[in-house]
């Protein structure tokens, strides 16, 4: 509940932090901040998945009494970032420089170049901070680290409404800052209190320790460089073949999917250690279990994907204060993407939770060589619009291997990967979806945008109540809850 308490109010401030500099900066400067922030986040592959591996090592320490080498395993982690990432950062800034520099239009490399020594320092600040988050979610707190992320959030936009006035998009970057000291200073005293072993500042560093996480973080680390590449090569040929206005439109578009698809993960992924339990006791029974996982996100992701495309054109004007076209466009071609990825995500979820993580990470390198590829060729022909269905085809085309290597690997049938009845859903909503964004289009002048609400709001639930009722998988879900209200004494 803390997380997707956590992931609410951070799509809320997100949205108030866009909005506000879209007002006051321009579209532009959201572009020049998210392709910085994407191109140095390559740089995070520093860490060599240490970072990740705290949530292994410290629970395995907490739970075996030996809370000591709990707090050795956290400050070796965050003395190991530090200095990596103040050394590779030095290192390469030039060539961070010089890839500004390459795909960055002339009139609008000045924008990014201005603020890029800043960021840096920033990036280095966010990945301490991740240490002690981590630290606090291996100690099984996650009520705290969501504090501190929201605290962080709430920060960020402060500063930001204060400092953007007379700073411009400087004051996004102080913003950035000082939403990561904030985070790295609470998440470090609360783990603190949890863990009355650590010290802060970190002095102590544990070779021993050093070698278990980089050895244990070494498979994860792959698939994040794999991501990291995805996302930075997209916004990196958008530049290139859009400018960085086009570059502001794709990232509020993923951010608003991937906001709403993080409310349905954070609602599943609490599944992986129970998964992990099974796979190691009953494997039918988590075969069993991941298929369930599997029926409950597609009538989730879904109905909740298509709400959000029917909303498009209202969040529009809510967000940029008019009708953007290259937004929507933008946004219904990356939800389709996500949507797939979305769906595949039980497969992912099993891998992680089997230990089996070949399909992951070979799901993800053709994601990421696939976008380079047709987003060159697609950016070519078509500019932007190419770049971001390059993009979602690439999510889909990778999240699909995944699911379909690891759903055979697993003992899954091919009847078992798309429910017939689930399947169905699709047409009905996609049609709620096309004559929602006809009565916008067409009725809107006549009718007002009030109006125009009332009539998508009663299409698409008419489409996602008529999808979900006659879905299987949804009475059997019913049928679950209704069980365990009437054990726990709910009575009839």
């Amino acid at each position: 509940m803390f997380s997707i308490l956590d992931t609410c109010w951070s799509g809320l401030s997100l949205f108030l932090l866009f909005r506000y500099v879209a007002a006051h900066l321009g579209v532009a400067a959201i572009g020049a901040w998210s392709l910085l922030v994407a191109t140095i986040s390559i740089s995070t592959v520093a860490d060599v998945g240490v970072g990740r591996a705290l949530l292994h090592f410290v629970p395995t320490a907490a739970a075996q009494n030996r809370r000591d080498d709990a707090a050795s395993y956290v400050e070796s982690a965050a003395i190991t970032v530090a200095l990596l990432f103040s050394v590779v950062l030095l290192v390469a800034a030039p060539a961070f420089t010089w890839a500004i520099r390459s795909f960055v239009v002339p009139g609008e490399q000045a924008m990014v170049l201005h603020i890029l020594t800043y960021a840096l320092f920033f990036l280095c600040l966010s990945n301490v901070a991740l240490v002690y988050l981590s630290g606090l979610a291996g100690m099984q707190r996650y009520d705290i680290r969501s504090a501190a992320s929201m605290i962080g959030s709430a920060t960020q936009l402060i500063v930001a409404v204060v400092t953007i006035r007379f700073a411009g998009l400087m004051g996004l970057v102080w913003a950035q800052a000082c939403q990561n000291l904030v985070v790295l200073i609470c998440s470090a005293i609360a783990l603190g209190r949890v863990l009355p072993q650590l010290r802060f500042p970190p002095s102590r560093f544990s070779l021993a320790h050093f070698k278990r996480m980089r050895k244990y973080g070494t498979s994860l680390q792959l698939y994040n460089f794999a991501t990291f590449i995805f996302e930075p090569s997209t916004k990196i040929m958008l530049s290139h073949f859009g400018g960085l206005s086009m570059v502001g439109f794709y990232e509020m578009a993923s951010r608003l999917a991937n906001q709403v698809r993080t409310l349905v993960v954070n609602a599943i992924q609490v599944l992986v250690p129970a998964l992990a339990e099974l796979h190691e006791k009953d494997r039918a029974r988590a075969l069993l279990t991941y298929l369930r996982m599997s029926e409950v996100i597609w009538i989730l992701a879904c109905p909740i994907m298509a709400f959000v495309a029917v909303c498009l054109p209202y969040i529009s004007l809510l967000w940029l204060g008019r009708e953007s076209h290259e937004f929507v466009t933008f946004s219904f071609i990356v939800i389709v993407g996500w949507t797939v990825n979305l769906a595949c995500a039980p497969a992912f979820f099993m891998g992680l939770a089997s230990g089996y993580l070949r399909w992951n990470l070979r799901g993800m390198l053709l994601t990421s060589s696939m976008n380079l590829v047709l987003g060159v060729l697609l950016g070519h022909y078509f500019g932007a619009i190419g770049v971001v269905i390059s993009f979602a085809s690439s999510l889909a085309a990778g999240s699909l291997t995944l699911l379909i290597f690891n759903h055979r690997k697993f003992g899954g049938t091919p009847g078992q990967m798309f429910n017939a009845a689930t399947l169905l859903m699709l047409p009905q909503l996609l049609a709620a979806v096309a004559l929602s964004q006809i009565a916008f289009n067409v009725w809107r002048a006549r009718l007002g945008v009030v109006a125009c609400l009332g009539i998508s709001g009663v299409v698409i639930s008419v489409a996602i109540w008529g999808s979900l009722a006659t879905n299987p998988a949804t009475l059997k879900l019913l049928s679950l809850l209704q069980g365990r209200y009437r054990a726990h004494g709910g009575g009839s």
